[in-house]
């Protein structure tokens, strides 16, 4: 092979290189250039059909308002609590139980179970209960798993073992508080979880009781330690010989951590003396779920997405037809 021919051959990945770009530069412009025409084609056709535009925007406000008038308001708010013990994977099902009463319209369950009145229970319209979800595993709850997708095998991103969020949607706001009672109600009352709490309370009170009782030995220890005379003298031989001083050992580090444990049992007794212990509580929407904005603007794009369709065929009707014939 010549050189001629080796320079050729090296030549040749470089063209094909640049060939290719060139391609594909040309079906980029080739591209925007139909979207550009999509675009003004689109444009000419709104603005020739604006009239119509329109009218489907206000037949949309019009649906909107008469479907906020004949629908019922119904506000939505939640409060999240922490489990004081182990019960949490039973916990869930059991509060969902209400959900199902309430998909069920079972108002005579709802009455039973919550201790509430028969009108209250009937405003009521969902009550459900939803794992939080822990990003990066650091035991900060991030998001709370409304839409029941997370993956129980995520180990990254693990639920939260010991607190749950329970959402109400109910037809009159002054509801919330009761409902919210219900359900502590329901879950405190509970015989399981009343002796499983009983059992724990029992031993946070015996470790309290040996923790204060170290606590007083290493206080009556070091009294001893620190006031006893640290150096001593010993007569030999008509001559008094003194012995080196010794150090005092002090006992103030194992002091401070038995007091820092006693205050954690006492928090614990003070603060969580139930099964569970409400640590976000509700909060009261400024509007409805399902409020007069909602549905207009629901009915708009409704109407706007049939009309325009609609639109859209009509005008090329004889081009459809055509096709069809052909097809067929």
């Amino acid at each position: 092979m010549n050189i001629s021919e080796k320079e050729n051959v090296e030549r040749i990945p470089e063209v094909n290189l640049l060939e290719l770009t060139r391609r594909l530069m040309r079906k980029l412009g080739d591209l925007f250039s139909w979207l550009g025409k999509i675009l003004l084609v689109l444009s000419v056709f709104i603005v020739r059909k604006s009239f119509w535009i329109l009218g489907f925007i206000l037949i949309g406000v019009l649906i909107g308002f008469l479907h906020s008038r004949l629908t019922d308001k119904y506000y939505t708010s939640e409060f999240t609590t922490k489990c004081n013990i182990d019960i949490l994977p039973d916990l869930i099902p059991n509060v969902n139980k209400l959900h199902n009463y309430c998909l069920e319209n079972n108002t005579v369950r709802l009455e039973d179970i919550l201790g509430l009145d028969n009108s209250v229970v009937n405003r009521i319209r969902d009550i459900e209960a939803f794992w939080i979800i822990d990003v990066n595993g650091d035991e900060i709850p991030d998001y709370v798993d409304y839409l029941k997708k997370h993956d129980v095998r995520d180990t990254l991103n693990p639920r939260l073992t010991d607190r749950f969020c329970v959402r109400i949607k109910t037809y009159d706001q002054e509801d919330f508080t009761l409902i919210r009672d219900g359900i502590l109600g329901m879950i405190s009352s509970d015989d399981i979880y009343a002796r499983q709490n009983d059992m724990r309370l029992r031993a946070i009170r015996e470790n309290l009781a040996v923790v204060s009782d170290q606590i007083q030995k290493l206080d009556s220890l070091e009294n001893v330690k620190y006031f006893q005379n640290t150096s001593s003298s010993i007569p030999s031989g008509g001559q008094i010989v003194f012995l080196e001083e010794q150090e005092t050992e002090l006992f103030h580090n194992d002091v401070f951590s038995l007091y820092s444990r006693k205050q954690l049992f006492e928090i614990d007794l003070e603060i969580n003396p139930g099964p569970i212990t409400l640590i976000g509580d509700l909060t009261y929407p400024n509007t409805e779920d399902n409020s007069l904005m909602f549905y207009i603007i629901k009915w708009i794009w409704i109407c706007l997405i049939i009309g325009f369709s609609g639109l859209v065929i009509y005008h090329n009707r004889l081009k459809l037809r055509t096709v069809f014939r052909e097809n067929l």
